[in-house]
């Protein structure tokens, strides 16, 4: 039986992709082209030609309040905060506790809060529109010999900033029947290269990045397909 054979007798099922529940998340190294998410397939992965990616990449930052109990203070971040239409622009932690900004000026890039204590930790995760290039891309395993393919790129500030229900961003394969598709133990990949820290999560206090997005549809297998890794990877160098 070929592998398209195979493939097409494979009983599949949807599989909801999102950042913090199925990938592998880390932080990325500012300036350079870092993973920030990577998810291993188990067994045969699909993703959909024309299937919605719904992304938004917030930036992380951390402060210390002042000295003084219930004082209202201004945090100025170091990058562009958007005014999300996707997702909450700020995710706001004082230590490991959800808090709320007192307001946000997204003109000047600051929020305002007060701690009714004194020195404590703030965790900011908040939607930015410096822009920044995502790469999604799928990676053979092979150590030195593995090979990557490009799935989708796009400016993450922009992506950002669009309303992605009127204007959606969309995973489109026309390189070859096999591009969409990832074999047992290949890897979807999520890089950036930001000038801001993507982080979504801390291990001090246990906070997460509930804003940020990376949302699709793909299918899993209900096995491995004899062949397709090879298949995979000939198409791969073909191209």
């Amino acid at each position: 039986m070929s592998v398209a054979d195979t493939l097409d007798a494979m009983k599949r099922e949807p599989r909801p992709l999102s950042p913090l529940d199925d990938f592998e998340t880390a932080v990325n190294q500012t300036g350079t082209d870092s993973e920030i998410l990577s998810l291993q397939a188990e067994t045969v992965l699909a993703l959909r030609d024309g299937a919605d990616l719904m992304v938004s990449i917030p930036a992380y930052e951390s402060f210390t309040t002042d000295g003084t109990a219930d004082n209202t203070e201004t945090f100025s971040l170091s990058h562009d905060l958007v005014d999300s239409p996707n997702t909450q622009s700020v995710v706001l932690y004082e230590g490991g506790s959800r808090a709320s900004p007192d307001s946000i000026d997204y003109d000047n890039d600051t929020i305002d809060y007060t701690d009714d204590g004194t020195d404590n930790t703030l965790h900011v995760y908040y939607i930015v529109g410096d822009a920044a290039t995502l790469t999604v891309e799928k990676v053979s395993p092979g150590g030195k010999t593995s090979q990557a393919e490009e799935l989708k790129t796009l400016n993450a500030g922009r992506a950002n900033r669009q309303d992605q229900q009127e204007d959606p961003i969309e995973f489109h394969f026309r390189g070859s029947w096999l591009e969409r598709f990832l074999a047992t133990d290949m890897v979807l990949s999520v890089k950036i290269d930001a000038p801001y820290t993507v982080q979504f999560r801390e291990d001090t206090d246990g906070t997460e990045a509930t804003n940020a997005l990376f949302h699709t549809t793909a299918t899993k297998g209900a096995s491995s397909a004899p062949g397709l890794l090879s298949a995979i990877n000939d198409d791969m160098g073909g191209r």
